[in-house]
């Protein structure tokens, strides 16, 4: 009990005070110190350890801490004095204790003094060195060497049994002292090879962590009897001792020491291979040697292997790419090969292993290591032309491949390629590698690898020469070329095949003019403007054909849809009209894309398409609408209000219209979708934004024509017409007044005003009270705000007034945008017209409940009955909210899976 309490004590005192020690303090005490450590590691004190009823007993028997507190005593001794006071009791144990435990005991406790010695900030390295060497040269070759007979084997030595005359009168040995000397010596020579292993993994570990200066001579002397002993530990009975001793071996090799020379690097990797063809089942002594021969072909510019020696490696490097434990040293040192430029015929049977490794792998680091190694090989490994297009078959093929991680992978090899590999060759693959691009960018399902592709082609169509970008310019044109209509109406109606088939041509043709649509946008990034103008000229007929197809199928798809409501239910997903949106929106997108990075291409070049944009602002297709829109806003920025203005006047005359926009019934109309297409519902951020730019340009062009509204006011929207009912006649009276100042632009703010009070979505309020906020700033004087107060100021009312009430950002943003309309206007203009809204909303309001309390006296039934409908009604449009999204609705607004799946290109 007292030497359990006594070591536990011991070990407590030592790691609180170890912070405090300086070195050399504990010198005089290690020999009691090593005493204690003894008796609790390998004394009888360490068997009652082992029973488990003791250590439950007592707190002190619970695990050996005498451990740490060997390994806190090194760290803080003066080595050149105190190490020998260490090892002596140490090495007596190892002759005379008997224990099961011995060698586990033993190996923890050299562990715990290399850790200690390698924190002891006064070690004396030349002493270091010399203590090392001296461990391993006794302790690992001895049983290699001749030594004294055993008991056991004496008996081949035997003398006769007569003494010589010199022994006659000498008084004899105890027989059983010399067996008991015998038995410590064979003890010893068991375990003694510890020693050496220990002495390795300390030369290991500091020559690891730069702790041996190779600048210091004396150092670098002392080091160099290490590189010929290290040379024959290879050859070491002991298995521990061989990984050891390679891996030392390979952090010295790659040091300046007289003793490396070429010759001395080439014996001892002819050992390291004979080893590891011998030794191949023992992972770690396979792993060991693989990362050995790595770093000396690395360092060792010298050594050059003998095609021998490298078929083995390569053998072993193409066995171990299954092993994944195995797999980080392999990939090291195929790297090294592959910088050094070592080839022999099994180089090129391994790098097809490392292609199907960087596909079929499910570690990045590893595809992308593999990718690097095959992108070197093919740049700096002599190959016919036969064997790149081998090679680019590889990754073209497995861009299909079945899992998204091996399509990444194939994507990225492709990216490398383009980037790394000369123009000469990729204009010879160039249109090989175009065309499987193209066709994962209309069948990739995964979002990411299409977003790839489509950066790999701009990247392709950059790097090649010009005269293969128009070629593949060409191929697009061609399949973006509309298909031809069939005239032949006498089709026989039994004749199912051949429907069929043409059905299947159809749906190949929409797929080609797709994936056209989106090239087109794609080479206008990447060629210059002057070699794709030509190629845009020739397409505009396409495009504007292409366009009238689209609108023609939208009418017949709205029609079908209508025919869904009355009864027929027809399967609008898969009908041709559903699959030629994605035609026009990517077509309407690469326009943008033209225009935005070659912005002195003129509008005029597309002459009929602008007319047509207003058409596609009622598309079924959410994201037709949004790409009709951003392109009315590029066409309207290339424009100017007063100048659309001035041919819109009046007194302007009936001459020769320039655009659309000139044509007061088509910018009327425009105005009307666009307002249309803000009060739908569902309508992003986005959508908003783009929306009230195109409305804020023709709010300008409104104030400034003052041109009277087709066809009177029968144009204006019922509901609109409706809200009116509740007006009284001074209210019209004035609101005929500000109408003659500019109908168009009275006409405006009153359906945004209407859109903002009848709209239950946020973004859609939102929208309206920024384009007033614009419209205010752009009108030049408050005189030109004054007649549409009412419009501005009505829907925001409520929102100002008690914001608390308001959605999400609508009252900070209401009371922004009055505040703007305050500053506008003047304070004592501004709150006239406020009072009198708020007054007349507050009447209206309390005359609609007044109607209703009259309501409940005269008629109570109706009342209830008109109470229950409403309350039927609400529930069952709660019921009904989660079926909205039907195959009707997700081809009428653009929403639910089979939208997303489309717009991504998937069949």
């Amino acid at each position: 009990y007292q030497i359990h309490v006594l070591s536990y004590t011991v070990h407590y005192l030592l790691r609180t005070l170890s912070f405090k020690t300086q070195p050399g303090l504990l010198d005089n005490s290690v020999d009691v110190l090593m005493e204690i450590f003894l008796e609790d590691i390998l004394g009888q004190s360490a068997e009652q350890k082992d029973v488990a009823e003791i250590a439950k007993k007592l707190k002190e028997a619970r695990g050996i801490h005498s451990f740490h507190s060997l390994e806190i005593v090194v760290s803080k001794i003066d080595f050149k004095a105190t190490m020998g006071v260490i090892m002596k009791p140490l090495l007596d144990a190892m002759s005379t204790s008997r224990r099961e435990k011995l060698a586990t005991r033993v190996n923890e406790m050299l562990g715990r003094i290399a850790k200690g010695l390698f924190t002891n900030a006064t070690l004396d390295i030349p002493a270091l060195l010399v203590f090392l060497h001296q461990l391993i040269s006794k302790n690992l070759f001895a049983t290699s060497q001749k030594t004294a007979p055993t008991l056991r084997d004496s008996h081949k030595y035997a003398k006769p049994l007569r003494a010589s005359p010199d022994d006659r009168f000498l008084v004899q040995a105890d027989p059983a002292k010399q067996r008991d000397a015998a038995v410590v010596h064979r003890q010893y020579a068991t375990h003694s090879h510890m020693l050496g292993e220990f002495a390795l993994r300390v030369f290991y570990e500091f020559t690891k962590h730069n702790k041996f200066n190779i600048k210091d001579p004396l150092h670098a002397q002392m080091l160099d009897p290490f590189v010929e002993l290290l040379g024959r530990c290879i050859h070491s009975p002991f298995s521990q001792a061989q990984p050891l001793a390679i891996k030392s071996l390979g952090l010295v090799l790659s040091v300046p020491l007289p003793s490396v020379t070429q010759d001395m690097v080439s014996n001892i990797m002819r050992d390291v291979f004979s080893l590891m063809q011998k030794q191949s089942g023992r992972d770690d002594l396979s792993r060991t040697c693989m990362r050995v021969v790595a770093t000396v072909l690395r360092d060792c510019k010298g050594f050059t292997p003998l095609d021998v020696q490298l078929q083995v490696i390569l053998r072993i490097a193409t066995q171990d790419l299954d092993n994944t434990k195995k797999l980080p040293q392999t990939l090291a040192l195929i790297k090294v090969i592959i910088s050094r430029r070592l080839a022999v015929p099994e180089v090129y049977d391994l790098m097809n292993d490392i292609a199907k490794l960087m596909i079929r792998n499910p570690g990045p680091a590893v595809r992308r290591q593999s990718a690097k190694l095959l992108l070197e090989f093919m740049m700096f490994y002599p190959m016919t032309e036969a064997k790149h297009r081998h090679y680019l078959l590889f990754i073209v093929n497995n861009m299909s491949y079945e899992f998204v991680s091996g399509r990444e992978a194939a994507l990225e090899m492709m990216n490398r390629v383009i980037h790394k590999f000369p123009r000469g060759i990729l204009d010879k693959h160039g249109v090989f590698v175009f065309l499987p691009l193209v066709e994962r960018l209309v069948n990739d399902q995964e979002p990411l690898c299409r977003q790839m592709v489509g950066g790999l082609l701009k990247e392709l169509v950059k790097t090649v020469s010009p005269a293969v970008a128009d070629q593949m310019m060409e191929m697009v044109g061609v399949w973006y070329a509309p298909q031809k209509q069939n005239n032949n109406n006498d089709v026989d109606s039994d004749d199912d095949d051949n429907n069929k088939e043409e059905g299947g041509q159809s749906g190949s043709s929409a797929i080609l003019r797709r994936a056209a649509a989106q090239l087109i946008g794609i080479f206008s990034e990447s060629m210059d403007r002057a070699s794709f103008e030509p190629h845009l000229q020739r397409l505009v007929p396409s495009v504007i054909a292409n366009l009238q197809t689209t609108l023609q199928d939208a009418a017949k798809l709205v029609q079908d849809m209508q025919e869904a409501h009355e009864g027929t239910e027809p399967d609008l997903a898969n009908t041709p009209e559903a699959e030629t949106w994605p035609i026009a929106y990517y077509t309407l997108h690469s326009l943008e894309k033209v225009f935005q990075h070659n912005p002195s291409t003129p509008v005029s070049l597309f002459g009929s398409v602008w007319s047509m944009l207003s058409a596609f602002l009622e598309h079924p297709h959410g994201w037709v609408r949004l790409a009709a829109s951003r392109l009315l806003g590029v066409y309207l920025a290339h424009n100017d209000p007063a100048a659309i203005a001035t041919q819109l006047a009046p007194t302007a005359g009936s001459g020769p219209y320039k655009g659309f926009l000139v044509v007061p019934g088509e910018i009327f109309l425009l105005a009307r979708r666009l307002c249309a297409l803000l009060a739908a519902r569902g309508v992003t951020e986005e959508v908003g934004r783009q929306v009230i730019k195109n409305l804020l340009f023709l709010g300008q062009v409104f104030f400034r024509c003052h041109f009277p509204l087709p066809g009177g006011k029968q144009d204006q929207d019922q509901d609109q017409n409706d809200d009116e009912d509740e007006k009284d006649e001074k209210e019209k009276e004035k609101e005929d007044k500000n109408r003659g100042n500019s109908p168009a632009l009275y006409y405006l703010f009153q359906r945004m005003s209407f859109i903002a009070r009848g709209s239950s979505t946020p973004a859609n309020k939102a929208a309206v009270f920024k384009w007033f906020a614009a419209m205010v700033n752009q009108l030049p004087t408050p005189e030109d705000v004054t007649p549409f107060l009412d419009s501005i100021i009505t829907p925001m009312f409520r929102h100002a007034a008690q914001p608390e009430r308001a959605p999400e950002g609508l009252g900070p943003l209401s009371k922004q945008v009055l505040g703007l309309v305050e500053a506008k206007m003047g304070p004592t203009a501004y709150f006239q017209v406020f009072d009198e809204i708020r007054r007349r909303l507050v009447g209206r309001q309390e005359e609609r409940k007044r109607k209703r309390k009259i309501e409940k006296v005269v008629d109570p039934e109706g009342t209830a009955a008109k109470r229950r409908e409403l309350k039927l009604r609400r529930k069952l449009e709660r019921q009904k909210r989660p079926k909205r999204v039907t195959a009707s609705s997700r081809v009428l607004y653009g929403t639910g899976k089979w939208r997303d799946e489309d717009a991504d290109g998937d069949e």
